[in-house]
C-alpha cells in the first residue's frame, strides 16, 4: 500500500508532474497493492479574492493574527498568509506563506487514473469509507488497485 494523507498530492500543481507521479507510483505497487490518497475539490476553496482573517489568542498574552487571501484559476488555487505575532498591540514578527494547490475534478482524475492502468478506482467520502462523496465535500479519498 502507499498512503499520501491529508490532500498532500494537490501539491503537485504541474499537470504533466501529475501524470508522472501517477505512473511512478503505479510502478511501485505489487500486484493487487492499493494506493490510497486524498485530494481536495472546488468546495475546499476559500472565499476567492477577499482577504479573510482569523486570531489565536496565546496563554502568554501574545496574539497570532493569519490573514489570507486566495485566488482561483480554475484548476488552482493560490493563497497567501500573512501570519503576524502582536503583543501589546504591536506587530512584534511577520512571516509569509505563499501555497499552491492543484483543485480536482472528480471525473478527470478518474480518467488519469485508469490511463495510468490501475485497474480499480474507488471513490470515498473522507471520514465514511461506506459512503459516496458528494457536493458539499472539501475532499475525497481515492483508492486505486493496481
Amino acid at each position: 500500500m502507499i498512503f499520501i494523507p491529508s490532500g498532500s498530492f494537490c501539491l503537485i500543481i504541474d499537470l504533466g508532474a501529475v501524470k508522472s507521479a501517477l505512473k511512478t507510483l503505479y510502478e511501485h505497487l505489487s500486484d493487487g497493492g492499493v494506493l490510497l490518497f486524498e485530494v481536495e475539490i472546488l468546495k475546499a476553496v476559500v472565499q476567492i479574492d477577499v482577504w479573510q482573517g482569523s486570531t489565536w489568542h496565546k496563554s502568554n498574552g501574545k496574539m497570532i493574527i493569519l490573514s489570507q487571501l486566495a485566488t482561483f484559476d480554475g484548476e488552482l488555487c493560490n493563497s497567501i498568509c500573512k501570519y503576524e505575532l502582536a503583543e501589546n498591540n504591536s506587530i512584534i514578527h511577520t512571516e509569509i506563506e505563499e501555497l499552491k494547490l492543484r483543485i480536482y475534478d472528480l471525473n478527470k482524475l478518474e480518467i488519469m487514473l485508469k490511463d495510468c492502468c490501475f485497474k480499480s478506482v474507488r471513490k470515498v467520502k473522507a471520514f465514511d469509507e461506506n459512503a459516496l462523496p458528494d457536493e458539499h465535500d472539501e475532499a475525497v479519498i481515492y483508492e486505486c488497485k493496481k
